[in-house]
């Protein structure tokens, strides 16, 4: 029997519209947390990714205000997508399915956790050091803004954190009879394209230097994605 998802869709927002006082008082207090947890975030940001002796600026009396509202939604948003995840698998007729579903779930969040942690400890400090540098070398003063930093930093996270999923990914496509690793090793040069085009967007820096610092992760993966692809196929 299939499943109407449209029917799925419709049952979880009206399941948000019964709430909606709850959720709206939710969304209010998040705001409010956020707005107070953006502080720490951009000072933290701050103290362990900026090179001694660079500050951020301000280039507006309201630029800081607006990094804090926009840290707060953010943060929101990231809050409520695991009980928006949880109505709709509550509402899905998977019973059987959902021990796998909770599996695969919290092996994706461990994941990009882990693509984060790597990200604000390891890559970004490094990256954010080399540009600083780049730019004292030129000659000239190294001045960022607050608004343009702290959602530059946070983009890279973001990214490093859906790379660090390719390994999971891999893993279900190859389970689910997608893809294989065949099928990825003969596509690793359209694949190499495609992530130094995404490494050249995301980086501020046209250097190939840069570039690849945010490549080398993205290749890692893919390589790594092809063994275990290897390893589950044969298991299958």
């Amino acid at each position: 029997m299939s499943m109407d998802y449209r029917a799925v869709g419709l049952e979880v927002i009206r399941e948000l519209k019964k709430k909606l006082l709850y959720f709206l008082a939710a969304v209010v207090v998040g705001l409010t947390i956020g707005w107070y947890l953006a502080y720490y975030i951009v000072v933290n940001l701050k103290s362990q990714l900026l090179p001694r002796g660079v500050n951020l600026i301000a280039l507006t009396p309201l630029e800081f205000v607006i990094v804090q509202l926009k840290l707060s939604i953010v943060l929101v948003v990231l809050v409520a997508l695991p009980y928006i995840a949880y109505l709709i698998i509550k509402r899905l007729d998977i019973k059987k399915s959902k021990p796998v579903l909770l599996v695969w779930g919290t092996t994706f969040i461990v994941f990009f956790i882990a693509g984060v942690l790597f990200g604000y400890y390891l890559l970004l400090p490094f990256i954010i050091k080399f540009l600083t540098a780049t730019i004292v070398n030129a000659g000239m003063e190294p001045l960022y803004s607050v608004n343009d930093f702290v959602f530059f930093s946070i983009a890279m996270m973001m990214v490093l954190g859906f790379v660090f999923e390719f390994p999971v990914v891999t893993v279900w496509l190859t389970r689910a009879g997608l893809v294989s690793a065949h099928t990825l090793s003969e596509r690793r040069r359209y694949a190499y394209v495609g992530i130094f085009i995404v490494a050249a967007v995301v980086t501020p820096d046209p250097s190939m230097v840069s570039q690849s610092i945010l490549a080398v992760p993205f290749i890692f993966f893919y390589e790594l994605s092809i063994v275990v692809s290897r390893i589950v196929g044969v298991k299958r």
